[in-house]
């Protein structure tokens, strides 16, 4: 059986975390109080999550103390809703022992079609259809299913629909021609999935593109390279070079070990450059950092090598944004380079640490995002720990120089319990990191 997907609206987070603060919970309380797992939560109103399960939602939304509707729409509750609500949350002038007079029942009528919309829309998310407008046509996308659909109109004429074998990972429309579909697919075979540009009148496939292997394993073993199959996880636009042609920037990851794959696509489908990390790439994030024009791209994942087993964050621009993030320690003997604008590495907690949260997990950099600085320039921040809210967040300037840190209250609660003094370690384990500027070892500056 085919799980059900919902699309969520874009002010879904906030929504999400307004209403938890709202009642006093935390994520891990919200979490336990509607039985799913805490990284959900985390995933969800964070943003990094813009799909969920209906079941997901509806659990999140008994465990708040609303509808389904007014935590995924944001709307108050449809009449069905308030059918089944109890007595004191009906509004007295609809008590049927008091009945409106004609002239507001008329009044009213446009908001139960305006109910009959979002019922409908609910329903398309529910049953994983996504809808989209793609010049004048209708896209009709069954992630689960791989099917891809175009109509002339909501209820029209189908012009093509297109049966992709996969499941479908992500999609958009392309940054430089909206009547081209980007379709970026999930194989289970070990031939991987791929990044597929469709032609909105025919659904016919323009380019495709995926991983090159054969590069891939010259920074990394083969037998893991070759063990799996590459799901397309995100596709993103930047212009990297500040020409105004925005480029298509794709997250491919690997489903069973290594690498995940960064590659930069121009619109005829011809692959710029291939970036690979040894471990998974929890977030990427475009921005201007530097004001010229041209955009980077910031990454956030984890470095598996067992020498680190800790977090990374790193950063690409036009100049630097192929090989791989390997080094000598590492990777001795293998031909790929690392050639990053910037990339840092943050080992393992001490064992005291691990042994106080019970887990000896790799530590993982997510949430990477940009901010305005009082001074005017671009910042950085970062998490990094463990997603179930175990984590540092550490800002840094546009440089991806530390400026700040702060403990996350679990994590500190968690380690006081424990008698571990978070002070007596942190400091020096983040002026330890490793930096490495277009692959070259440098000096790592210590927090202020």
């Amino acid at each position: 059986m085919t799980a059900n997907i919902v699309d969520l609206p874009p002010d879904f987070p906030e929504r999400l975390r307004v209403l938890r603060e709202q009642r006093y919970l935390t994520q891990s309380d919200l979490a336990a109080r509607a039985e799913v797992a805490a990284r959900s939560v985390h995933e969800l109103e964070s943003g990094r999550r813009n799909r969920a399960l209906a079941k997901t939602l509806m659990l999140l939304a008994e465990a708040l103390g609303v509808t389904y509707t007014e935590l995924v729409a944001g709307l108050p509750a449809t009449p069905a809703e308030l059918t089944d609500a109890p007595p004191d949350q009906i509004d007295s002038q609809e008590s049927l022992t008091a009945p409106a007079p004609t002239t507001a029942i008329v009044a009213r009528r446009p908001r139960y079609r305006l109910y009959a919309l979002i019922a409908l829309l609910v329903l398309l998310g529910a049953t994983g259809l996504i809808l989209s407008r793609f010049d004048g046509r209708r896209v009709v996308v069954n992630e689960s299913e791989g099917i891809v659909e175009v109509n002339g109109t909501l209820l029209g004429r189908t012009i093509w629909r297109r049966d992709f074998a996969n499941e479908i990972r992500d999609w958009r429309r392309a940054p430089w021609d909206k009547d081209v579909l980007l379709v970026g697919l999930a194989a289970e075979s070990t031939n991987g999935g791929r990044l597929l540009a469709v032609t909105a009148d025919k659904g016919s496939t323009l380019w495709e593109v995926e991983p090159d292997r054969n590069d891939l394993a010259l920074a990394f073993d083969q037998q893991y390279v070759y063990s799996g199959a590459y799901h397309c996880r995100d596709i993103l636009d930047a212009d990297l070079d500040g020409d105004g042609r925005r480029e298509v920037v794709v997250h491919f990851m690997h489903n069973k070990w290594f690498p995940s794959v960064i590659l930069v696509v121009d619109r005829d489908g011809r692959v710029e450059s291939q970036y690979a990390n040894r471990g998974h790439v929890c977030d990427l994030h475009i921005a201007d950092l530097d004001a010229d024009g041209k955009d980077e791209v910031i990454g956030a994942g984890t470095n598996n090598a067992p020498e680190y087993r800790g977090a990374t964050i790193f950063i690409l621009d036009d100049e630097h944004r192929s090989g791989a993030a390997i080094d000598p320690v590492t990777s001795p003997g293998y031909a790929a380079v690392d050639a990053s604008l910037v990339r840092l590495v943050f080992p393992i907690w001490p064992e005291n640490v691990q042994e106080a949260l019970g887990t000896h997990d790799r530590l993982a950099g997510f949430e990477a995002r940009t901010y305005q600085r009082s001074d005017g320039t671009v910042g950085i921040q970062a998490n990094i720990g463990y997603q179930d809210d175990e984590f540092y967040s550490v800002d840094f300037d546009a440089h991806l120089r530390p400026t700040f840190m702060s403990i996350s209250d679990k994590l500190q609660s968690k380690l006081a319990h424990a008698g571990t003094d978070a002070h007596a370690w942190d400091r020096a384990w983040l002026d330890g990191h490793l930096r490495f500027e277009a692959g070259r070892l440098a000096a790592a500056p210590p927090l202020p």
